[in-house]
């Protein structure tokens, strides 16, 4: 049984404000309340509301404007994305780097792993926490393939950004049965050893992804869910 640690109260935090915004409480382009105020909503500390602040606008989710305060994103077009379109390009492509040079180099025992991590991921489907680390492990479990320190550092690096995408991807109606499907057809294709097969399995599943953030920004600006 694997320990999965509890998240700080920062993340937490975070959390509940993205939890908000996707209801409607927060609207997109709207002022939210003060630090001070969060801090008694969520019943924190201030160091704990601007670490989550900090984070949402690392993922492009609210800005700060100084003087004035913190205001949840516009997403009215595709450039106005956030730093999060550029962080699933970057990963897109270490993934089909990884891809292109790991299928070759890929051990029975890598793949025991990664059908492993799948297994997992559909086992717990209906676990949103259990489902997302799972996830998380089938990928890292792709760069580990490499035998490429760098690149497994730099995947590592990007975690916590991805588990938080995840978690708002999970919450659209048929992204969870969807990215089931594509991580399948990657683990098919990596046991298949076609490199083309492989590398399509990965750009689908990318596209996936970059479809659903696409489709939580819009739903954001609607101030709608799902």
């Amino acid at each position: 049984m694997v320990r999965i640690e509890k998240g700080s109260l920062a993340q937490e935090v975070m959390q509940q404000i993205m939890n908000y915004i996707n209801a409607g409480r927060f609207p997109s382009g709207s002022k939210l309340p003060s630090s001070d105020e969060l801090a008694q909503m969520f019943g924190v500390g201030r160091s704990s509301v601007r670490e989550a602040l900090k984070e949402l606008q690392t993922l492009g989710i609210v800005t700060l404007k100084h003087g004035d305060g913190t205001y949840v994103c516009n997403f009215s077009s595709q450039k106005e994305l956030g730093p999060m379109s550029y962080i699933c390009e970057v990963r897109r492509m270490i993934e089909v780097y990884c891809a292109d040079t790991g299928v070759e180099r890929a051990s029975e025992e890598d793949l025991r792993e990664l059908g492993e991590w799948l297994h997992f991921m559909e086992k717990h489907f209906n676990d949103d926490k259990l489902f997302i680390y799972y996830d998380r492990k089938f990928h890292f479990k792709i760069s580990e393939i490499t035998r490429n320190p760098v690149i497994m550092s730099i995947l590592k690096s990007l975690e916590v950004l991805f588990d938080q995408l995840q978690h708002l991807l999970t919450q659209l109606d048929g992204q969870k049965a969807r990215a089931m499907r594509e991580h399948k057809d990657i683990y098919e294709a990596y046991k298949t050893r076609d490199k083309e097969k492989v590398l399509e399995a990965i750009n689908r599943h990318h596209d996936g992804i970059m479809e659903g953030w696409i489709k939580v920004c819009r739903n954001r600006n609607l101030g709608t869910a799902g």
